[in-house]
């Protein structure tokens, strides 16, 4: 979040980067979470037949207790596509502001009095 923090809205180029480094982050985010899912389930998978778990099935619950994390992961990968969007949008309805199309000079047209 810091690197985001550090960049300045104040033109194209700083909202680029800022959608950039938005999305770059929500990736990194989401594959973490991903990981993380595995890592959890696993672990509490290992819990089969613990003295303190024995009318408990472990492997529904550890399946349960990861898909909140699949779920963030979800939402991470979203947040990652609206931040390319965010920058699609910006370049859609500013995109004439910020590059204006070339002006032709116009033809000169035939003096029919002179």
């Amino acid at each position: 979040m810091h690197e985001l923090s550090m960049i300045e809205l104040n033109g194209t180029t700083g909202l680029a980067a800022y959608s950039r480094a938005g999305r770059d982050v929500c990736r990194d985010l989401a594959s973490e979470l991903d990981w993380a899912a595995h890592e959890v389930q696993a672990a509490l998978n290992r819990m089969h037949g613990h003295p303190l778990l024995l009318n408990i099935k472990t492997r529904y619950h550890a399946r349960r207790v990861a898909a909140r994390l699949r779920r963030a992961r979800d939402l991470q990968v979203g947040a990652g596509i609206e931040m390319v969007k965010f920058w699609y949008e910006y370049r859609n309805r500013f995109g004439p502001a910020i590059s204006p199309p070339t002006v032709t000079a116009k033809r000169p047209t035939w003096d029919f009095k002179g």
